[in-house]
């Protein structure tokens, strides 16, 4: 039994079979307060739809009604006649395959609760016809095992890598969109998320050329901008671009994913790559083009940083006059003001000093003094 103050169920009559099913199930288990719902209930969809004021979405046979109730996102499916029972059989996992009624009693089938408890992800059986009813299942299953932190059954693996390479058909029909779906949400935990897609037969599939070559990944969370990047570093960069668009990520996303991965070609020369991916995301949170220009001009030529630091008041000068004159911040144009060379090295040196390496000043204050020094830079 499971107790929950308020729910999206009250919306319906009392003799109207709903249930809660999907993610808020999970939530309310784990006994967190559901930031979305999903409902199936008992009713055509356009009745839902005229109880609700929801919209009908979806394509036909698969539509449901959405609409926002108290900031949370609400979806509604129909049940068209069917039991709930076979409602939950038609589910991907067994995680997913639960439901609560308006009375608070759990529904399921499949051991989902105890497999959430456990930590461990399995398909609701069998597993192969879960994937043919959707092969965009198999990018979820690595999705979930990532982002969920549930562990992957080990022969349900072995049995995903099987149809993986007896049926790469309908792995390449799957719509790019909902590819990019399932990929973006996965990268924010790269290390667990790569390693799934890999032991599934999927990576060589979805991203082809990456090799990780034991390398350490981060483990995330991190913004998908330098997921991005980090792909770029470990393969071609321009073919994770293509990749990115295809999947619809959007354009500003992409662009600092491609100077994400330049970046980390150069710093890894001088520090390892998860100390470069340490300190990306300050650059990552600033969003400053200036700060980044900053950052691409550093890594340019043979991409090693200059020893000392007397160059630095240089360097800012040539910056804050180059703001002053509208000049963009490329290096043939600062190479005009203040002469040929990595001159914007020094101040990234300083920079990456101050983050990885000042025993005496903390990460909060070097970003502090970055921020206010690219402020300053910005206003000009």
């Amino acid at each position: 039994m499971v107790r929950f103050s308020s729910s999206p169920i009250s919306i319906f009559p009392s003799d109207v079979p709903v249930w809660i099913v999907g993610g808020a199930v999970r939530d309310l288990l784990s006994h967190k307060a559901p930031s979305d719902w999903d409902l199936v209930a008992q009713m055509d969809v356009k009745d839902i739809s005229k109880a609700t004021g929801g919209k009908v979405v979806g394509p036909e046979g698969k539509q449901v009604c959405v609409f926002s109730l108290s900031g949370s996102v609400i979806e509604i499916g129909s049940l068209d006649g069917r039991s709930i029972e076979s409602d939950l059989a038609r589910r991907d996992f067994t995680v997913n395959a639960m439901a609560i009624d308006r009375h608070g009693r759990i529904l399921d089938p499949f051991g989902g609760q105890k497999d959430l408890s456990l930590k461990r992800l399995r398909f609701v059986p069998e597993l192969e016809d879960r994937l043919r009813d959707d092969p965009v299942r198999a990018l979820r299953f690595c999705r979930f095992a990532a982002t969920l932190g549930l562990m992957p059954m080990k022969d349900e693996l072995c049995r995903l890598a099987r149809f993986v390479q007896d049926n790469h058909g309908p792995f390449g029909a799957i719509p790019l969109e909902r590819v990019g779906r399932e990929m973006s949400k996965g990268l924010a935990f790269p290390e667990a998320f790569l390693e799934t897609l890999g032991l599934a037969g999927l990576r060589e599939l979805f991203l082809p050329s990456i090799e990780l070559k034991g390398r350490p990944i981060p483990t995330g969370p991190i913004d998908l901008a330098l997921s991005l990047g980090l792909l770029g570093f470990m393969s071609d960069s321009e073919r994770i671009f293509d990749l990115a668009l295809s999947w619809g990520v959007p354009s500003r996303t992409r662009k600092y994913g491609l100077r994400y991965g330049s970046v980390l070609r150069a710093l890894s020369g001088s520090m390892s790559l998860l100390e470069a991916v340490k300190l990306l995301p300050l650059f990552d949170e600033l969003r400053s083009d200036r700060l980044m220009e900053l950052l691409l001009l550093g890594c340019t030529g043979n991409g090693l940083w200059k020893d000392g630091l007397d160059k630095l008041d240089t360097a800012r000068s040539a910056l804050e006059r180059a703001s002053q004159r509208g000049i963009p911040l490329s290096g043939g144009e600062i190479a005009s003001i203040t002469g040929p060379g990595p001159h914007v090295g020094p101040c990234l040196d300083m920079m990456i000093r101050k983050v990885l390496c000042d025993p005496y000043l903390s990460p909060e204050d070097a970003r502090s003094s970055i921020v206010a020094y690219c402020k300053k830079t910005d206003e000009r």
